[in-house]
């Protein structure tokens, strides 16, 4: 049986949950989404700095990877909004299938 995607230890914390959808989206290193610059790029660190966080000394710019998608604005914890989506596509899927075939 799968494992469910609300228990994937990946996606249970916030940095964890940053560091999947970054190897994904990034597998040669972080592209800066203002410039296009992928030199002059560091992570940063600090107590006051939230997760994931990144500046391009390129365009002098922080960024983090949710920057363009449907996570941008939003005020719920990476992670937790992350499982949130995944889960809810098979969901659609059962639906879109149950109302095309009218049952």
């Amino acid at each position: 049986m799968s494992q469910s995607v609300l228990t994937i230890p990946r996606l249970q914390n916030e940095e964890a949950a940053y560091e999947y959808v970054e190897a994904r989206l990034w597998p040669e290193g972080p592209v800066c989404p203002h410039c296009g610059g992928t030199e002059r790029i560091s992570k940063m660190k600090g107590k006051s700095t939230r997760s994931g966080t990144y500046k391009c000394y390129v365009c002098r710019k922080q960024f983090t990877v949710k920057i363009g998608t449907i996570f941008e604005d939003s005020h719920v914890p990476f992670g937790s909004g992350f499982r949130r989506s995944i889960s809810f596509v098979p969901q659609r899927r059962e639906l879109v299938q149950t109302n095309s075939t009218g049952l």
